[in-house]
């Protein structure tokens, strides 16, 4: 019994020690997007031919000074978006999740647009602080969700 007592402590400290944190705090890592035509017509929703895909969407940030696609293999989201529907708003938002200071977000083909953000990484955080949309600030830190609704 002593034998099972001991190697149950043994393995519970173990566990413990291997689940310590980096103490990292991530906050609002991200900006969801809304996008509506003149008519107030959801662009973002499947059922809009005349919106934008998934399949189409790209983001690209720069790496030495050239324009690069973001892709992460190894995550959920391999580009750093993703496109979902709110049921209580009854609208699709595009999540982008930001990285760097600038991100280049390729709706289609025709159309490319510029997110800027400025990113605090200090004291072991990473908070956004605030964003901009084609030179025009959207959000700040300190408002409800970073949650922007563009018109094209």
């Amino acid at each position: 019994m002593k034998t099972l007592l001991f190697i149950c402590i043994a393995f519970m400290l173990v566990f413990i020690n291997g689940c310590k944190k980096d103490g990292t705090v991530y906050v609002a890592q991200y900006l969801d997007i809304a996008y509506n035509d003149n008519l107030g017509n959801d662009l973002l929703d499947p059922s809009n031919s005349n919106g934008f895909s998934s399949e189409n969407i790209q983001l690209y940030t720069l790496v030495n000074n050239v324009k690069t696609e973001v892709y992460h293999p190894n995550l959920t989201y391999a580009h750093s978006f993703m496109i979902y529907k709110n049921d209580s708003l009854k609208l699709y938002f595009l999540r982008v999740f930001l990285e760097d200071n600038t991100t280049f977000l390729q709706l289609n083909q025709n159309i490319t647009d510029t997110i800027t953000c400025t990113i605090d990484k200090s004291n072991g955080n990473s908070i956004i602080r605030k964003v901009w949309y084609n030179g025009d600030i959207k959000w700040e830190f300190g408002k409800v969700a970073p949650c922007i609704t563009i018109k094209k």
